[in-house]
């Protein structure tokens, strides 16, 4: 019995010791343990379903006028040509088409957008165009004549309208010579800087010379038609060098000297001389009178 009773011992002992050897065995397989995924708390999930999410509002560029432009700023060519040629066809645009994608278009395409509801980008995309498209139709090469030879704006004060008048007109950059309401002759201009600014107002014009030369820079200003104190309309080889890059001492330049010598040969002494500034379609006024400002010394030209 003894016997027995020690066998059976030994025999439990080597049990546990291989029950305990292949525990061991399977808890350093398992790796480390892991905490149990938290309750749900008792009121269920409470993450909306996915017909409850709130709609996010797509970003700026997914507005029609915001997307990629077709057309940007700065582009050049055939296709800014008809561009304009549709702003000018659906009342944005009060001058002629040169072309040239610059903010003068930028506004205009920005006045148009602001009509239809768009994004005021300023820039092209593709609903932008096909809005244009779909109110002007197919542009050809008449159309395109047509809009080069447009006048600058649509607007002219009453008083560039009776008679003879050198009708200047800043926001537009042009000198035009009217007779008796009708567009004679147009000319590009430039005009003084902020520190020496073309005055507005209506004038007369008082002097003409030639081949004048400025007596305060010494500058040439041939066919200069003065009308308020130093200030004059001439001809600018610097305007006709360097254009918009520069600016005048407070007159008008022109860069066209044969047109200039046309003009000088037909305005005279007591022509009306109109400078304002006018302003874009959706903002003018029903009528514009400029007011004419203090002169002041004469006897010095500004150039």
């Amino acid at each position: 019995m003894q016997w027995r009773f020690a066998k059976s011992s030994r025999l439990d002992v080597a049990l546990g010791v291989v029950v305990s050897s292949v525990v061991l065995a399977s808890l350093a397989g398992a790796g480390p343990a892991v905490a149990a995924d938290p309750l749900p708390p008792l009121g269920g999930n409470d993450r909306p379903a996915p017909s409850e999410v709130s709609p996010v509002e797509g970003p700026e560029s997914a507005k029609p006028g915001g997307g990629v432009p077709v057309i940007a700023a700065g582009a050049k060519g055939k296709t800014v040509k008809i561009l304009q040629v549709r702003l000018q066809q659906v009342g944005v645009r009060d001058m002629p088409i040169t072309g040239l994608y610059g903010k003068e278009t930028v506004a205009q395409v920005k006045a148009f957008q602001r009509k239809i509801g768009f994004l005021r980008s300023g820039q092209v995309d593709q609903p932008t165009l096909a809005a244009l498209e779909s109110r002007t139709g197919h542009v050809g090469q008449i159309d395109l004549a047509t809009g080069a030879d447009r006048p600058f704006g649509a607007r002219v004060p009453s008083s560039c309208l009776r008679g003879k008048v050198v009708c200047v007109d800043k926001r537009a950059r042009t000198v035009r010579w009217i007779v008796d309401g009708k567009t004679r002759l147009r000319l590009d201009a430039r005009f003084g800087s902020d520190e020496t600014p073309t005055r507005d107002g209506v004038f007369a014009v008082t002097r003409k010379s030639r081949d004048h030369v400025s007596s305060l820079y010494h500058t040439s200003m041939p066919f200069a038609l003065f009308f308020d104190g130093g200030q004059a309309v001439h001809y600018s080889p610097d305007f006709a060098s360097r254009g918009y890059a520069g600016a005048s001492h407070g007159c008008v330049n022109t860069r066209d000297y044969a047109a200039m010598k046309t003009l000088f040969g037909r305005a005279q002494l007591g022509d009306r001389v109109v400078v304002y500034r006018s302003q874009p379609p959706a903002e003018a006024p029903k009528s514009a009178k400029p007011t004419k400002p203090t002169k002041p010394a004469p006897g010095k030209s500004a150039g």
